[in-house]
């Protein structure tokens, strides 16, 4: 799935084709999962119809900032992929080379 909502990415998707989007459900998912400020910043991009542009603060309406958004998606990628890189890269150098370590 990823750190993007599937509600989000459909929303997006909608605007990329000039469709008309639900802004009641993008409002009210900001709302769940930003609070009230985060609705304060979205709700100008999304007055106009069809919507252009989708703000950042609407696909990571938990966070303010992008920087953090993105380090918490880095992390939890990275969390899921060291156990696979340290089985691909540190096991077969023990196996080929077992004197060293």
């Amino acid at each position: 799935q990823g750190p993007i909502d599937g509600l989000m990415l459909e929303t997006v998707q909608q605007s990329c084709r000039d469709l008309p989007i639900d802004t009641g459900k993008v409002l009210d998912y900001v709302k769940k999962n930003g609070g009230e400020e985060a609705v304060k910043a979205v709700k100008p991009w999304l007055e106009k119809q069809p919507v252009k542009l989708i703000p950042r603060r609407a696909l990571h309406p938990h966070t303010s900032s992008a920087v953090v958004a993105t380090l918490e998606s880095f992390s939890g990628v990275a969390k899921k992929i060291f156990p696979v890189y340290l089985a691909l890269a540190l096991v077969p150098a023990m196996v080929l080379r077992y004197k060293i370590f």
